[in-house]
């Protein structure tokens, strides 16, 4: 079991935004920088090597129309937790390619994270669900889809 004082350690890796002295102000004062890395504005061939390496993509957004990202994790047979907003409950079914919790809910990302780390079995089987899910979505595929609901030739 995975117990909260784990050996883990947090990246952070998005766009840099409006919010990111806010992050580093609570990162120095929890004084977590030798545990917490921030990257932002990286080039893609980095992001994919961190998903690559890492134990278990977290994406904790409170809007997400689609979440391509998520796809990405999958492709790369990583272990996936988000939350359950915009499209994301549409391609990622709860407890069967990941793990969903309600956004703003900071006990139940923790808890569901957790979850993941602990019980490998079952999320290996999520991982391959979803990177068997992730494998029928292109965008040919999406496009044929298209063209076959418009009826176009």
């Amino acid at each position: 079991m995975i117990s909260s004082g784990s050996d883990l350690d947090l990246v952070l890796i998005g766009n840099d935004g409006p919010n990111r002295h806010e992050v580093e102000a609570i990162i120095d004062s929890r004084k977590l920088g030798a545990r917490v890395q921030l990257l932002h504005d990286r080039p893609n061939q980095e992001v994919w090597w961190w998903m690559r390496h890492a134990e278990c993509f977290v994406l904790p957004s409170r809007e997400e129309p689609f979440g391509i990202v998520l796809l990405e994790a999958a492709k790369s047979r990583i272990l996936v937790v988000a939350t359950r907003v915009g499209g994301i409950p549409e391609f990622l079914t709860d407890r069967e390619d990941g793990l969903l919790c309600d956004p703003d809910n900071a006990d139940q990302l923790f808890d569901a994270l957790m979850l993941t780390l602990a019980d490998r079995e079952a999320s290996s089987r999520r991982v391959e669900s979803f990177y068997a899910k992730a494998a029928e979505l292109s965008w040919e595929g999406a496009f044929d889809a298209y063209r076959r609901s418009a009826q176009l030739p």
